[in-house]
C-alpha cells in the first residue's frame, strides 16, 4: 500500500490514513499539490503537434523519352560529344560504301586513308581527298581497314575529333588510334564533314 509523510512529525503514515498517530490532521491524497521544483522540464499540457515534413516532389519523365536523350549539336558545331562505348557487329567489307557529303563513294576493300590531303607510303593503301575550305578536317583525319572482323575506322589524333552518330544511342566519340568498327546506317562526323555507311551498290 502507498504512504507518504506527515507534515508534522515526517513519520510515515498510510496514504488513505485521515490522522497522524502524532494528531496531525493529514489532507486526502487528491489534495496534496506537487512542487513548483517538481514542475520544471514537464511538458505543456494538451497534444502536442508534431510537423508535417513535406516530401520533395517526384518528376516523371516526359512519355517516350529516351533513357540517354542528347542533345542534337549547335550550328557550327566542331568537333565530337562524348557518349557510351557502342556494341561491336561485323560486316561483310563487299557489301558496303562509305558515302560521303562531297558526292564521292568509296568502297573499302583494304586501309585507306581520309583527310584534306592525305598521303601514304602504303601503295596498296588508298587515299580519299577531302575538299575543306574551312579547314576543320585535318591532313590525315581518318584512317579506315579491314580484317576479318569487318570494316573498321579510327581517328588519326586530328585536331576537331571524329564521332559516330548510331540509331538509338548518343553521339560516340572515336578514340584516337582505337578501331571502331561500322555498320550499315552509320554516320561519321570528322571536323564539319561526313560519310554515311550504305549498303554496296553492285559493280
Amino acid at each position: 500500500m502507498n504512504q507518504r509523510s506527515c507534515p508534522k512529525c515526517f513519520a510515515q503514515v498510510e496514504s488513505d490514513l485521515k490522522r497522524c498517530p502524532c494528531g496531525q490532521t493529514l489532507a486526502p491524497p487528491a489534495m496534496i499539490r506537487m512542487p513548483e521544483t517538481f514542475k520544471v522540464g514537464l511538458p505543456p499540457a494538451g497534444p502536442v503537434s508534431t510537423p508535417r515534413i513535406s516530401e520533395p516532389p517526384v518528376v516523371e519523365p516526359p512519355r517516350g523519352a529516351p533513357p540517354h536523350a542528347t542533345p542534337p549539336p549547335v550550328v557550327g558545331w566542331v568537333g565530337a560529344l562524348p557518349g557510351p562505348a557502342i556494341p561491336r557487329r561485323a560486316i561483310s567489307p563487299a557489301s558496303i560504301d562509305l558515302v560521303f557529303d562531297t558526292g564521292a563513294r568509296v568502297r573499302p576493300s583494304g586501309p585507306g586513308l581520309i583527310g584534306r590531303n592525305p598521303e601514304s607510303g602504303d601503295t596498296t593503301a588508298g587515299c580519299t581527298t577531302i575538299s575543306d575550305p574551312d579547314f576543320s578536317v585535318s591532313k590525315i583525319h581518318l584512317e579506315y581497314g579491314v580484317d576479318a572482323q569487318g570494316v573498321w575506322v579510327q581517328d588519326r589524333g586530328s585536331t576537331n575529333g571524329s564521332s559516330v552518330i548510331r540509331e538509338g544511342l548518343p553521339w560516340t566519340r572515336l578514340e584516337p588510334g582505337k578501331p571502331f568498327y561500322l555498320q550499315v546506317g552509320d554516320t561519321v562526323i570528322f571536323g564539319r564533314r561526313r560519310f554515311t555507311v550504305e549498303e554496296g551498290r553492285p559493280s
